[in-house]
């Protein structure tokens, strides 16, 4: 296998883990916060994945646990968008290199390799958020509104990324013509 498949698989652990724990979490907390009766059944691994909700309840508690699933996402995507826009290593600022390394806080400061394997990785897996939140759309088991919230937030936050890439590939050019 290549290196960078080897790195996106591993890469892959952090959302795989916001998406499956953020649902999960996201419906117990909204048993406890609306008060729902959220049954867990501990026969299988399998049947953990699946808990049981009084069907008058159902909307309600998967509207908040996909909420809560996609806000996981969107922390992680949003951390490599901020790290992408700011802490870009070919484009950050002299002055902000110089007081990062007052705090020791140079880490922060990503290569593109970095960045965009990282970026395609959360990109996928909010990509996978809003086809889950999809499926529960059309299935009526979520508000539709909760899928034009994210399929907007996603769509912003890849343009955010692409505008990254083509920056840096005029960052590219730029070097490649002076270097004439």
């Amino acid at each position: 296998m290549s290196k960078s498949l080897l790195y996106l698989i591993k890469l892959s652990v952090i959302p795989i883990i916001a998406l499956i724990a953020g649902k999960l979490i996201g419906v117990f907390l909204a048993g406890q916060f609306l008060g729902v009766s959220v049954v867990w059944s501990f026969s299988s691994p399998a049947s953990f994945l699946t808990p049981s909700v009084p069907g008058a309840d159902a909307v309600n508690v998967t509207t908040f646990a996909n909420l809560f699933m996609y806000g996981c996402l969107a922390v992680g995507m949003s951390i490599i968008l901020i790290q992408s826009s700011f802490f870009h290593d070919s484009h950050i600022d002299v002055n902000a290199v110089s007081k990062l390394a007052n705090y020791n806080l140079v880490h922060l400061i990503k290569s593109s390799y970095q960045l965009y394997h990282w970026g395609f990785i959360w990109t996928v897996y909010l990509l996978l958020g809003n086809i889950v939140i999809l499926i529960d759309a059309v299935t009526a088991k979520t508000d539709y509104w909760v899928l034009i919230v994210t399929g907007i937030f996603s769509f912003c936050s890849i343009m955010i990324l692409v505008k990254d890439v083509y920056n840096e590939i005029d960052t590219a050019k730029k070097m490649s013509i002076s270097k004439i």
